[in-house]
């Protein structure tokens, strides 16, 4: 009976941490590549949102784990000098990807932080 416990304790050890193994090879995977995208809609007489289909993509920040990035920058125009950025919607896009940045940090410290216990 006890060596039956044991041999199932040890067939459930091994699933779990099997699934484990599986589930932080999705979550790195996932997060291999990180992308914000800042959307505006326009607001309508009176405050109402217009539809959410009318949202137009304003901002976006694809950053790959291997350091690679591609960013579209929010642009009101093009002079002679170079194009002029919408600036306070950049800084609103610029401080999503940080805190995207964080929050990817801190599911990874976790993830590594479970694995580390389980002795993976």
């Amino acid at each position: 009976m006890a060596d039956e416990t044991k041999s199932t304790n040890q067939a459930s050890l091994e699933v779990n941490v099997r699934t484990a193994l599986e589930k932080l090879a999705q979550a790195l995977a996932d997060a291999s590549k990180l992308t914000v995208e800042t959307y505006y809609t326009q607001i309508a007489t009176g405050g109402q949102t217009l539809a959410s289909g009318n949202k137009q993509l304003a901002a976006s920040t694809v950053i790959q784990l291997d350091g690679d990035q591609e960013v579209i920058v929010p642009v009101t125009g093009a002079t002679a000098s170079g194009v002029i950025v919408e600036d306070s919607l950049l800084d609103f896009h610029l401080r999503n990807v940080q805190a995207a940045i964080e929050y990817r940090t801190a599911v990874l410290n976790t993830l590594v932080g479970v694995a580390r216990k389980r002795g993976l």
